[in-house]
């Protein structure tokens, strides 16, 4: 689904400049969603942190005002 996201987000981003997006993980496409990012104008505010320990991703839900959780389907559906 982040071909359907990082389109939402530029277009939020140019109603609102006190938002970013932090992508959490990684994987194969990961180069051309980079390049999706900054193709749409928005590069350098998508902040890519990689892979996160489980034991971390609660920080990273504390930071968030928002969470996405952008899969077109989910098998189990948990967060």
């Amino acid at each position: 689904g982040l071909d359907y996201l990082l389109p939402a987000f530029a277009r939020l981003s140019v109603e609102r400049s006190d938002v970013d997006l932090v992508m959490v993980g990684s994987g194969a496409g990961e180069a051309r969603y980079r390049a999706l990012a900054a193709e749409l104008g928005v590069g350098t505010r998508v902040h890519w942190v990689g892979y996160v320990e489980p034991e971390r991703i609660p920080a990273y839900y504390g930071l968030a005002d928002l969470l996405v959780l952008p899969s077109l389907s989910e098998v189990w559906g948990l967060v």
